[in-house]
């Protein structure tokens, strides 16, 4: 004969007291928490646990240390130059706004801070990613480059630099056999480029770390976004209100019509409206500056 289960008659801990509060209060239904629970565990990565699981850090502890030596080996490159060059495109998506070569110095990110759901351990199944913001060294940017699309095409240079300088990295953690590196788009913009690495994995049943750059199989569906962005004082905010014109007709027509992707019209038809568009305000230039800056802002 089995043996009766003991009850557990012990006053409710703080925690279980929560709980029950919880349900009463905020959910109202007992099914309906039950359902919430089942969701969270469905679409929480094993290899990334809750926010409250605090004693299951160490799950997570491989990643960790790849994003610290990431982070260390993005603020260690060193200081290269860029030319670019007119009639020219940069990465083969973001064209060059100036007439004549123009050669300026790429620094070391004066930032490199993990952003996003990662951070607040609230990733989410099936898109299981982290994200890194780069903040533009302010000594590689001058106070007229919101005009013209200037930054567009320096913060491509930027992220052709950085991911020339982690394939060369001596340890070789991010050389083909160890890691995958790409350009992506963000938003499938292909005038806001970011870097995609995909760290490999150790075979199953390894532990994972035997090989420079490898992760444990758990992490194999996790990639690492880097996205460049600016700090607020590198560009005066009331230039960029919406009366203010940021583009040049002729410069935001060849923008836009290398821009296959945003399908955003200009129109230049006639002289007079060609002449009316220098003054008229271009937007979307503006909204990607905007973003660039809150997104270092919001982390």
């Amino acid at each position: 004969m089995q043996k009766r289960q003991k009850l557990d008659y012990s006053i409710p801990s703080t925690e279980e007291l929560i709980n029950l509060k919880e349900t009463a209060l905020l959910f109202k239904s007992n099914l309906f928490k039950l359902q919430i629970d089942e969701l969270l565990r469905e679409v929480t990565p094993a290899a990334i646990p809750g926010p409250a699981d605090e004693q299951d850090r160490k799950i997570s502890a491989p990643l960790d240390k790849y994003l610290r030596d990431l982070k260390e080996d993005i603020e260690g490159m060193e200081p290269s130059t860029y030319v670019l060059k007119p009639r020219s495109m940069v990465l083969d998506t973001v064209p060059v706004p100036f007439t004549k070569p123009f050669t300026f110095n790429i620094k070391s990110p004066s930032r490199v801070t993990v952003v996003g759901s990662y951070l607040l351990r609230t990733v989410s199944k099936p898109i299981t990613n982290v994200d890194i913001a780069l903040e533009f060294p302010s000594d590689s940017l001058l106070n007229k480059d919101y005009l013209n699309f200037r930054y567009l095409s320096k913060r491509a240079a930027l992220v052709e630099t950085v991911m020339r300088s982690l394939k060369k990295h001596p340890s070789k953690k991010y050389s083909t056999k160890n890691a995958k590196i790409e350009v992506g788009y963000f938003m499938q913009d292909r005038l806001k480029p970011i870097i995609i690495l995909r760290p490999k994995t150790a075979v199953s049943g390894s532990t994972g770390g035997k090989l420079a750059g490898q992760l444990p199989k758990r992490f194999a569906r996790f990639e690492i976004r880097i996205f460049p962005s600016i700090a607020l004082s590198i560009f005066p905010l009331r230039k960029l209100l919406p009366p203010r014109n940021c583009a040049r007709s002729y410069v935001a027509a060849a923008a836009l019509k290398n821009n296959n992707k945003n399908k955003m019209m200009m129109n230049t038809s006639s002289s007079s409206s060609s002449s009316s568009s220098s003054s008229s305000p271009f937007r979307h230039f503006k909204s990607y500056s905007f973003h660039q800056i809150y997104s270092i802002i919001m982390s």
